[in-house]
């Protein structure tokens, strides 16, 4: 064959080859280079669930919390808080997505003088698309339907003594007395005192041994009979006590006829124990069983000085879940045991027989809870 036709047959091949292979390996380039998912993103606004301090504060000062959860999940992604000011955004704050997808924010209320209106984005990188979710306004829960700031100089309705004598089988060293509560400066202080009435000992079986200590007197109040709701967000501003000995808590107990639960938004049990406890206890079988919750994990990540500083607890409650917050940021998240039913609200300061001994003396009281505010919104 002439030179000159291989040198046209070899260039008609390579073109072929060129042809057949280019598609392939275009659409090789392609896929190298096709860009991830687009993320969305959605956000809600909550109430004023954010307010850590050492002094009483009034409960509108409280910073709102603002939650956004983005789809699919890229941990460690920027999220970008921002705020609504005339046609533009200003931003407010950053964090980072978690491994659930979830950012929380704690912002102001107010936003120029008027309610703030938010929005969450995650911002464009070499491998994203920017992400922006729609606006959410602080005022979206409205006034809420409940609302103490402890102003007065006594304890007022709808809250009253829970009355409670030594007959409680779990706290048969104490007994509910007025003389344990009282209201000053802003503040309700629930108390363990000494029980002056009493100079015999209490006797008690804890763990299977018999022992003995003093009498107490507790600090316990609630709303039941004047003051209940279903489904929503309940909240109360606290300082605990400090010693052991005798737990604090923020709880909810059924008030109404249907499926209901013990609801413990806090409890504290003193400096170097086991620490905060919160959780959902089931009735429906006529004995109490925990069915969510316990000691909270990692509770550093939350807060600190429990007995020191006040912080806000609080539960969402829906007909499907509940979420647990410590100044808004999550702290459980569960669907089981879901009251269908209306709950009431009780703030306590109690001794009960396993822990009555960690407390070595009388002198060592009296050991006092703060409550600054309680709140309980509906939408």
């Amino acid at each position: 064959m002439p030179r000159r036709c291989l040198t046209a047959l070899l260039a008609a091949v390579s073109t072929v080859l060129l042809v057949l292979a280019g598609p392939a390996h275009l659409s090789g380039i392609a896929r190298a280079s096709a860009a991830p998912p687009a993320q969305s993103v959605t956000v809600r606004v909550l109430p004023q669930l954010a307010a850590t301090g050492v002094l009483p504060e009034p409960a509108a000062s409280a910073l709102s919390t603002v939650t956004a959860t983005f789809a699919p999940v890229v941990p460690g992604r920027d999220a970008v808080l921002e705020a609504k000011s005339g046609k533009k955004w200003a931003v407010v704050a950053r964090s980072a997505q978690d491994a659930a997808g979830r950012v929380a924010f704690n912002a102001p209320y107010l936003y120029g003088g008027a309610p703030a209106t938010y929005r969450v984005v995650a911002p464009r990188t070499s491998t994203h698309a920017q992400a922006t979710s729609a606006e959410g306004r602080t005022d979206a829960w409205r006034a809420p339907i409940f609302s103490d700031e402890f102003s007065g100089s006594a304890l007022a309705s709808p809250w009253d003594h829970r009355y409670q004598g030594y007959d409680v089988p779990s706290r048969r060293c104490s007994r509910t007395d007025a003389s344990a509560t009282k209201v000053s400066g802003g503040v309700l202080a629930l108390s363990v005192i000494d029980d002056l009435a009493r100079d015999d000992l209490c006797t008690f079986t804890a763990g299977g041994v018999e022992q003995s200590t003093f009498y107490r007197l507790n600090g316990h109040v609630g709303t039941q009979g004047r003051f209940a709701y279903k489904y929503g967000v309940a909240a109360a501003r606290i300082r605990f006590q400090d010693a052991r000995g005798q737990h604090g808590a923020f709880w909810m107990q059924p008030a109404g006829t249907g499926y209901g639960a013990e609801i413990d938004v806090a409890e504290w049990f003193g400096t170097g124990s086991q620490g905060l406890v919160n959780g959902v206890w089931d009735y429906s079988s006529g004995t109490q069983t925990r069915v969510a919750g316990g000691v909270m994990a990692d509770q550093a990540a939350y807060g600190s000085d429990w007995a020191g500083t006040y912080h806000v607890f609080s539960v969402e409650w829906t007909p499907t879940e509940y979420v647990f917050r410590i100044d808004g940021r999550e702290v459980l998240r569960t669907t089981a045991g879901v009251a269908q039913t209306e709950e009431y609200l009780i703030l306590s300061l109690l001794v009960a027989n396993y822990e009555a001994n960690k407390l070595p003396s009388p002198e060592s009281l009296p050991q006092t809870m703060n409550v600054d505010w309680v709140r309980v919104w509906q939408r």
